[in-house]
């Protein structure tokens, strides 16, 4: 739970801080309070919960229009679960995903940006839910949308799929 709450201080600091008509200063305002309040927690969230913050930022100066406190948050927790994935997973195992799947550089990078495109549209999706809920909420598991398959002893011989077939 550490997560969604850190996730929704630096959230509400962008929210409050950001400033359409004075960019670079409401920039230079997020990055410092947000780093304030990653610094306090433990863990490697400074990692990725950094570079999120300045991907929102930059993806928010690039809007023509003055995005409302929904887009902002959209925004983001899309650039956090790219952040968030691209640090914990992308890069530990990258050279290892790209050998394995035998894709070469720029096939990886292009795979990579494929992976962040749609985990940033899966983010923005869940914003309103994740960044409006309470730290000590109970969460709540999803309906089963896929039938219950019966483990035998040659199911658990099966190989398994690994992202889709990819590596």
């Amino acid at each position: 739970m550490l997560g969604l709450a850190l996730s929704g201080n630096v959230a509400a600091i962008v929210v409050a801080e950001f400033d359409p008509e004075s960019i670079q200063d409401s920039a230079r305002r997020i990055r410092e309070s947000a780093g304030q309040v990653v610094q306090e927690h433990r863990g490697d969230s400074v990692g990725w919960m950094l570079p999120a913050v300045d991907r929102t930022v930059s993806m928010l100066e690039r809007k023509c229009h003055s995005p409302t406190e929904a887009d902002i948050r959209s925004e983001f927790m899309s650039a956090a679960c790219q952040s968030l994935i691209d640090h914990r997973v992308l890069q530990p195992a990258r050279q290892d995903i790209a050998k394995e799947s035998g894709r070469d550089r720029t096939q990886q990078i292009a795979f990579e940006q494929e992976l962040l495109n749609a985990a940033g549209r899966e983010g923005a999706r869940l914003a309103p839910t994740f960044l409006s809920s309470r730290a000590d909420a109970p969460v709540r598991t999803p309906r089963r949308t896929i039938r219950k398959r019966e483990t035998d002893l040659s199911r658990l011989s099966e190989s398994l799929p690994v992202l889709g077939g990819a590596l």
